[in-house]
């Protein structure tokens, strides 16, 4: 995260395509919304899950929106985003704030979040043992089988 035009920090804007989060300021059949932080390595059934339950925990909790964040985090000095939490930056960093996450242990059944983070870390150890790291993402996501 942060790097290629992807989202670094938790933030969200009606128009600004460098947050998290976007809400286009539409009515109607156009109104929605976009997350723009899974990635094609995520399990699309576990993130949409999560997505869904923290929508709908929201919701029954009457959780207020933030102000949205208006700056272009491509190109902000870093004194103007202190004050927003940062995504995890390495897959190490998920799979820890996944652990302690109170939300995810809620949401999920243990067995789908051992089996889960089990395979997630299992790929962080073959990365940081391997020793051409490229070729390693290669053949791990981008290989035919």
């Amino acid at each position: 995260f942060g790097n290629y035009e992807a989202p670094r920090y938790i933030t969200w804007s009606h128009q600004n395509r460098s947050q998290l989060i976007r809400i286009p300021a539409a009515h109607g059949v156009n109104q929605r919304m976009e997350l723009r932080s899974p990635d094609p390595c995520a399990n699309p059934y576990l993130a949409f899950s999560l997505l869904i339950r923290a929508g709908m925990e929201g919701i029954e909790r009457g959780l207020k929106l933030c102000d949205p964040c208006n700056l272009n985090l491509y190109d902000v000095p870093a004194s103007l985003v202190r004050e927003y939490d940062c995504l995890p930056s390495n897959l190490n960093e998920a799979i820890k704030a996944s652990q302690n996450s109170e939300f995810v242990h809620r949401s999920l059944p243990e067995k789908i979040i051992d089996a889960y983070l089990s395979a997630k870390t299992s790929e962080w150890n073959r990365y940081v043992d391997a020793s051409d790291k490229s070729s390693m993402i290669d053949s791990l996501y981008f290989s035919a089988y």
